[in-house]
């Protein structure tokens, strides 16, 4: 199963709400799924060192007020706070009260969960004031118009609670805060009435192009280790001549170089069939028996969104279907001996990370009308 490492891993329950996963148990989450989904995830830190406390002993106050610890938090426990806006005009906002070390030229991701109050609007921007609005009634999101803005998002998680988050690049910055606003009217700048606001929770910064689970601190940086997952399956269970493979993942990572999707293998590199992402976000399959090459397919460029693929694979009949149409074939290969199963990952190498809806695993080759019906959306 996976194994998320350190002890501040975190998913969405079948309720809806945010709890911790101890270590060597696998992360299933239910944001996006009922039936839930194999949550594998990089290594990140989260750089914010008090996450939660938003005290003034913490974080730095501007134009506003707080109410802690008396508001349910998306963990389900009495941890969010509202901030509350004072009756002078400006910016209402706070941010940590320790400066964020940042490295030069790369993305972070800027989060915080969200829960509207009187006002509905919530701001995240970062030190030189980029950043973006969300609408918490209409959901929506109004990124400022500059080149460093890479991705923004909202989520709606239960009891009125999103996750909103906003991906900067700064060129040259080595040094950054978070902030967390109050917004009226699509301003950051208001007069205040000296008694609305909204509510927060859970503030985070990640290095890092898009928004991964809540990483609470208490004091210090925090950091969750990579997921993994394997399987040695029964005997049997995968076919020795033939067989298929089924994938069903969210797809969000365009990091660069390849990225393992499903992989069969006996534990080398000299006997596995891999499927997998290469450096420009194309499906792609390889396999090699004793050592030798024998299929090397590269097919279409995936984007955002659920992927649904399948390999059927014999000797020399290789057949690649991808959200219900064939895209790839070889009717020269030899199949290898193989009797593990890597979800993300090849022999624990070069992984890849994505919510994983489904997983399936044949000792026949699946028929194209078969195939079809397997991966159509």
């Amino acid at each position: 199963g996976s194994t998320p490492t350190g002890s501040k891993a975190t998913t969405i329950n079948k309720d809806g709400l945010i709890e911790t996963v101890g270590n060597n148990v696998p992360r299933i989450d239910y944001k996006d799924d009922s039936k839930g989904a194999l949550l594998l995830e990089p290594s990140r830190s989260n750089l914010v060192t008090y996450s939660e406390d938003f005290s003034g002993s913490s974080w730095a106050l501007q134009r506003i007020s707080i109410s802690s610890n008396n508001i349910v938090a998306p963990n389900g426990e009495l941890t969010a706070s509202k901030i509350i806006e004072d009756n002078s005009n400006g910016s209402h906002q706070t941010r940590p009260s320790s400066v964020i070390i940042l490295s030069v030229g790369q993305p972070y991701t800027y989060s915080c969960f969200a829960k509207k109050g009187e006002r509905d609007e919530f701001r995240i921007e970062n030190i030189s004031q980029s950043g973006a609005f969300f609408n918490l009634q209409n959901k929506t999101i109004n990124a400022d118009n500059t080149s460093i803005i890479k991705n923004t998002e909202i989520k709606e998680l239960s009891n009125g609670w999103f996750k909103c988050s906003v991906t900067i690049q700064e060129t040259s910055r080595t040094a950054d805060y978070i902030y967390l606003q109050i917004a009226k009217d699509g301003s950051k700048s208001y007069q205040g009435d000296g008694a609305s606001g909204l509510i927060i929770w859970g503030a985070q910064v990640e290095q890092g192009s898009y928004a991964t689970s809540y990483i609470p601190t208490q004091g210090s940086a925090v950091t969750r280790l990579a997921d993994t997952c394997s399987q040695t399956p029964p005997d049997g269970v995968i076919g020795q001549t033939e067989g298929t493979v089924y994938g069903e993942f969210d797809f969000k990572d365009h990091s660069t170089g390849t990225r393992r999707l499903l992989c069969l293998t006996d534990g080398t590199t000299s006997n596995r069939i891999t499927t997998y992402v290469r450096s420009g976000d194309e499906l792609s399959l390889f396999i090699v028996s004793g050592g030798v090459a024998q299929s090397d397919i590269n097919t279409t460029t995936l984007t955002d969104g659920i992927i649904k693929y399948a390999v059927s694979y014999a000797n020399n009949n290789i057949k690649i279907y991808l959200n219900g149409t064939q895209v790839g074939t070889d009717t020269s290969a030899t199949i290898p001996l193989t009797s593990k199963l890597f979800v993300g990952s090849e022999n624990g190498n070069l992984p890849s990370y994505f919510n994983w809806k489904n997983c399936q695993l044949y000792n026949t080759a699946l028929t194209d009308q078969e195939l079809i019906a397997l991966t159509s959306n």
